[in-house]
């Protein structure tokens, strides 16, 4: 049973469950062109918005016995300046995915990114999660 109906189950009233990214984008997109936003925590988060339109979503998360090139674990264990390296990469590794128009990186270790960012990325504010739990009822469903 998905998490969702369970959880409707259990509590007897409706809910709705969606990733990070996907909550912190709702708050902080523009609505117009290719926005992404991707969360750095335990693992990666990403939701790809296209004309305000929740395009796809996903969320990775370190198995048991490996650690997410992108987490905490990482982080710790590659230190600061690898880690920034790895993420400038996925960074640029994105827009050619997706041709974004522009990136908000948020989640836990956005805060840890520090120097330069090219001009059409922008670091928000965990809070930015909680405005998004509001606007996923504003929104209708969300996949």
């Amino acid at each position: 049973m998905p998490l969702g109906d369970e959880l409707e189950s259990r509590l007897g009233t409706p809910v709705r469950v969606t990733n990070d990214a996907t909550m912190h984008g709702l708050a902080v997109i523009h609505g117009e062109g290719v926005e992404m936003v991707i969360t750095l925590g335990t693992g990666l988060g990403t939701a790809l918005f296209i004309d305000r339109v929740l395009s796809a979503h996903y969320q990775t998360l370190p198995e048991e016995d490996e650690s997410s090139p992108f987490g905490d674990e990482a982080l710790e264990e590659a230190g600061r300046r690898e880690w920034r390296r790895r993420i400038d990469n996925l960074i640029d590794q994105l827009r050619r995915i997706t041709n974004y128009d522009h990136l908000y990186i948020g989640g836990g270790n956005a805060k840890r990114l520090g120097g330069k960012l090219p001009r059409y990325v922008t670091v928000i504010d965990n809070a930015a999660g909680v405005v998004g739990g509001h606007r996923l009822w504003e929104w209708g469903d969300v996949p």
